[in-house]
């Protein structure tokens, strides 16, 4: 505690008042008495105010009858009133008195000025200011003349000026006034003076009430006559109206015999009697008979479980998905541990993939394939995690959660329930959704289930969940690890082939009111719709223009009765114009400095070109082509491996820049895959051999020049065949990465493993690079003496 030493003044003691630091006083001086009324003096006089110890003489003012606490005050002016003369203070910090000395009465003192600790953010002492100002406006509002209090309320600033005007009136004793100007920390402080005006309101809310209570008891001899008069004619109502009373049957019966567990249907019937002394118009009727409604069309009770045919449900799945075949072999294995153990147990199915993959129609073929009900829930934008939990049914338009009104909707009690776009999920103050879905997806809580608005246990451990999502990036690691992520790849250019004639066309001809003889797509059609009007790893978009091409094959048939409409290659831009997507391809020459590489996007495959041209300048490196943080240290690597490699060449690296550029600057690029292209192109640009326009890579390098493997090789490869390419190196640990690549494309593709930047340089270049040597850093003993 920091303190400095003041110049000695005169001492004014008050008593049983609230005295703080940095507030604007008004005194009445008729409370005070001769001695500390010429203490004041004139207006000017710098005073230290010293509250009295409770019980304590006022006439003899020593050490042992003040506090060891007070503040500093300058007398700003004294007034006179009607109330007799007021003195204006404004004090300033809180010190410690001591060395008291009485001179003929006037008394003075020493002081050490006393920092006070400010424990609260600014933010926090705002809140609880605006706390306080709130609270003492409410009970300002029940007083007479509260309106002149409240505006003066407005005016307060801080909240020592608070507890200084309005302590005074609370009921509090010296000492515990005094406590507030003791104490150092200001959120103590704070709280004390926040628990004197919460008593303070509580003792006038009290006497308020007593007040009304005369009043309310008179009227409850007149209400009790109406009420008994209301009843009488509402049981006439009643009986002029048996809908009521056969909704009353209807439920008792319901709950007696659906099935529901002897401590659910115990409160189901103590609801019912509720439900059955309310009359139709009261108030809790609708909320009552919803309620009742709810819970008894809910199924609590399992039907007898269904032997799974795993054979009809490989067939389901082969019938309405094509490919995926890793996908549906993990579905089936999972139906296989329910078929032999009886029951749903384990981890919850995540189908992770981009849009238009088939996520959630595979969880309806899993529905056929089980024999079970199908439901769908969105959660995409849920921000409430009462959409999850439900409203508890307290509150006035309560609903039950997405998750039970969706086993309402399915009318079972084991139905397959997709959760789709579970990554979309995002959190607000009305609390997080993703937490709520903890429960519901854990196979050991979901048994035990509690809706806030059913308000009873349900057994969800029955239900075949399904999630879906585009990402599992944005999924909370808590929820994940109650999940099984089985990932959706994009589809080849051959599975989106069989997929448009096996489906997408027979479904875009239905959809427009053709028949199969109206219109017919030959192979190249589709082929060519596929690879220049769609770009993508789903199906979706291929469907849009099936259905462009199908509309407009509908006009013709309309106004010029042509049947049927066949659709051919060379007529494709006659029915969608001039093709939408350009997929690079090989270059006819590749000049010393360029190199080709393969790069994973979500829509599939792509080629890209590494450009590298050097110029004078000082040694630096510049990247371009809107590449990320990864590309760009891959392309740092390389260009430091270079270096390393040709460090006997004497190349003059010191005084050239070495641009490397990947074009379409518009399209952001990263990824770890880059490096032994980048690396090729570099070493290319520095020996002056060509790259063969034929070759293409993908994979990244280490400073130890070894080349790590990388993901979607698949997609990688069937981008190389379709841009000409023949001849692809990967990364050697990427081999066993090969089994999930068509066989017709690997038919194209010559493709070679490379372990280190030598087989690149070998396969690339036909260069046996030297042995890579760094740099060893001098010593200072080394280093020549003198520099010209």
């Amino acid at each position: 505690m920091d303190m400095n030493m003041e110049d000695r003044r005169t001492l004014v003691p008050v008593y049983d008042t609230v005295i703080l630091p940095d507030v604007d006083y008004r005194l009445n001086m008729g409370g005070l008495g001769d001695r500390e009324k010429e203490a004041f003096g004139e207006p000017g006089r710098k005073v230290v105010i010293v509250p009295l110890r409770e019980g304590k003489d006022a006439e003899e003012v020593t050490a042992e009858t003040c506090h060891e606490y007070g503040v500093h005050a300058d007398v700003v002016e004294i007034e006179e009133s009607r109330m007799g003369a007021i003195v204006h203070l404004i004090t300033h910090e809180k010190v410690r008195i001591h060395d008291f000395l009485n001179e003929d009465g006037k008394i003075s003192c020493l002081t050490e000025v006393v920092d006070e600790v400010m424990d609260v953010t600014s933010e926090g002492e705002r809140h609880l200011l605006d706390e306080l100002r709130r609270k003492a406006m409410e009970l300002a509002s029940n007083i007479r003349g509260g309106e002149y209090a409240i505006e003066f309320i407005k005016t307060i600033k801080t909240v020592n000026e608070f507890a200084s005007a309005f302590c005074q009136f609370f009921d509090m004793t010296p000492e515990e006034k005094y406590a507030l100007l003791e104490t150092n920390s200001f959120k103590e402080r704070g709280s004390m003076v926040h628990d004197a005006l919460l008593r303070f309101k509580s003792t006038v809310d009290l006497q308020i009430d007593l007040a009304n209570r005369d009043d309310e008891e008179n009227n409850n001899y007149k209400k009790a006559a109406i009420q008994k008069q209301i009843g009488i004619l509402q049981k006439e109502l009643d009986n002029m109206n048996p809908e009521a009373e056969e909704d009353e049957t209807s439920f008792k019966y319901k709950i007696e015999h659906c099935g529901m567990p002897e401590e659910v249907q115990k409160e189901a019937k103590r609801v019912l009697r509720r439900f059955e002394q309310e009359p139709t118009n009261g108030a809790e009727y609708n909320s009552l008979y919803d309620y009742l409604d709810f819970i008894t069309s809910l199924s609590w009770e399992v039907g007898e479980p269904s032997k799974i045919d795993l054979k009809k449900a490989r067939k389901i799945l082969d019938r309405d998905h094509y490919g995926l075949e890793k996908v549906k072999e993990r579905i089936l294995q999972h139906l296989a541990v329910i078929s032999l153990k009886g029951k749903q147990n384990g981890s919850i199915l995540l189908l992770v993939g981009a849009p238009g993959t088939g996520k959630t129609s595979m969880g309806k073929s899993i529905a056929e394939a089980l024999g079970r009900k199908y439901v769908r829930i969105s959660l995409g934008g849920i921000r409430d995690e009462a959409e999850i939990r439900g409203h508890r049914r307290t509150y006035i338009g309560s609903m039950p959660g997405r998750i039970m009104t969706g086993i309402k909707r399915s009318g079972a009690m084991d139905p397959v329930v997709v959760l789709d776009e579970v990554d979309k999920l995002q959190s607000s103050y009305n609390g997080d959704p993703s937490a709520a879905l903890l429960e519901v997806l854990d196979p050991e809580q979901n048994s035990t289930f509690t809706d806030h608005y059913v308000d009873l246990p349900y057994d969800l451990s029955h239900v075949f969940f399904v999630c879906t999502a585009n990402s599992w990036d944005m999924i909370p690691k808590p929820l994940l690890d109650r999940m099984e992520i089985i990932d959706l790849p994009g589809y080849t250019p051959v599975e989106h082939f069989q997929i448009a004639k096996r489906h997408l066309v027979p479904q875009a001809i239905e959809e427009t009111g053709l028949d199969k003889e109206d219109i017919r797509f030959t192979n190249g059609a589709i082929k060519k719709i596929i690879d220049e009007y769609t770009m993508e790893a789903g199906v979706r978009g291929l469907k849009k223009q099936l259905l462009a091409v199908c509309r407009k094959a509908a006009v013709r048939i309309v106004e010029e009765e042509v049947r049927p409409v066949i659709v051919k290659d060379k007529d494709v831009e006659g029915f969608l114009g001039r093709k939408k997507i350009n997929h690079d391809k090989i270059l006819k020459v590749n000049p010393p400095g360029v190199a080709t590489g393969l790069a994973w996007t979500q829509a599939g495959g792509e080629i890209l070109f590494i450009e590298t041209v050097a110029m004078k300048g000082t040694g630096q490196i510049h990247l371009t082509g809107q590449i990320g943080d990864v590309m760009r240290e891959s392309a740092e690597t390389a260009v430091s491996l270079v270096k390393a490699i040709f460090v006997d060449k004497n190349l003059d690296f010191m005084h050239y820049d070495i641009h490397i550029h990947i074009p379409e600057g518009a399209v952001p690029k990263d990824g770890p895959s880059a490096g032994i292209t980048m690396f090729t192109a570099v070493t290319s640009l520095v020996t002056g051999i060509e790259v063969n326009r034929y070759l293409a890579m993908t994979g990244e390098i280490s400073l130890r020049g070894e080349v790590l493997p990388i993901g979607g090789l698949p997609e990688k490869l069937m981008a190389a065949v379709r841009a000409g390419v023949r001849k692809v190196l990967i990364p050697k640990q990427n081999m066993p990465d090969l089994e999930d690549v068509p066989e017709e494309t690997k038919e194209k593709l010559e493709i070679v493993p490379v372990a280190t930047i030598n087989d690149v340089a070998m396969q690339a270049l036909g260069l046996a690079l030297p042995e890579r040597r760094s740099m060893p850093i001098p010593s200072e003993s080394d280093e020549p003496e003198s520099r010209e």
